[in-house]
C-alpha cells in the first residue's frame, strides 16, 4: 500500500503544468466494497455566489470565501441513496479544476460515499447544473458493469439496477481492484494539492 501511495505521489508531481484532472462537465463514480469514490468537474456557474467578481472563473480566494455554501450545495445536489435515504459523502475536497486561476471555469470535486450495506437499489442523483441546462456526463462503474449517464435538469437521477444492490462485497470487485480504484481517488486529491501549490505566488 505504501508503495502504491508513493507511485501516486510521483504521478501527481509529474503532470504537466497544463494538466486538467478531468474533462469539463464530466465525472466518475466507482462503486467498490470500500465505498463509492466520486470525482466531478462542475462549472463555476453551478454555484451561485462563488464567482464574486463576475469574471466567470473561481480564484482560490473566492473558493475559500464561499466554501461553506459550495459544500452545502454539493451535499444537497450530489446524492447516492437507497431505501434508507442518502448515504454520507465523506472527505469532500473542492479545488479549481485547472492549475491556472485565470482559466478556472470549473471546480474539481472529490469525495467518498459511505460503504454501508445498501438497503434496496442504489440511486445516484446529480443536480449541480449551471444556467443553460448544460449536461453533466458521469461514468458509473460497479464491478464489470459500466454506465455512461448524461444528467440533465429534467433527468437528474439513475437507479443502479444492473448489478446486485444488497451488498457492496457482491459488486464483483476484489480487495486488489478496490484498492486500485481507491488509488484513483487519492491521486485526484494529491494532484489537486500539487496543482494548487504550483499556482501559489512565489515568496
Amino acid at each position: 500500500m505504501i508503495r502504491s501511495l508513493l507511485l501516486l505521489m510521483a504521478a501527481s508531481t509529474a503532470l504537466p503544468a497544463s494538466a486538467h484532472l478531468m474533462v469539463a462537465r464530466h465525472g466518475t463514480l466507482n462503486l467498490t466494497d470500500e465505498g463509492g469514490y466520486l470525482m466531478l468537474s462542475v462549472p463555476v456557474a453551478a454555484f451561485p455566489g462563488l464567482d464574486a467578481d463576475g469574471d466567470g472563473r473561481a480564484s482560490e480566494g473566492e473558493l475559500a470565501g464561499a466554501m461553506q455554501d459550495v459544500s452545502t450545495r454539493i451535499h444537497d445536489g450530489v446524492l447516492l441513496s437507497d431505501d434508507a435515504g442518502p448515504r454520507p459523502l465523506e472527505g469532500l475536497l473542492v479545488h479549481g479544476a485547472d492549475h491556472d486561476a485565470a482559466t478556472n471555469t470549473h471546480v474539481l470535486i472529490t469525495g467518498r460515499f459511505d460503504p454501508a450495506e445498501p438497503e434496496g437499489p442504489l440511486t445516484f442523483s446529480f443536480e449541480l447544473f449551471a444556467p443553460g441546462d448544460q449536461p453533466q456526463k458521469v461514468r458509473i462503474r460497479r464491478g464489470e458493469h459500466v454506465v455512461d449517464k448524461v444528467f440533465l435538469p429534467h433527468a437528474p437521477e439513475l437507479v443502479l439496477r444492473d448489478a446486485p444492490a444488497d451488498t457492496w462485497a457482491r459488486a464483483g470487485i476484489g480487495p486488489a481492484q478496490g484498492a486500485s480504484l481507491a488509488g484513483l481517488f487519492v491521486l485526484g486529491a494529491l494532484t489537486a494539492g500539487a496543482l494548487r501549490k504550483r499556482s501559489a505566488p512565489a515568496r
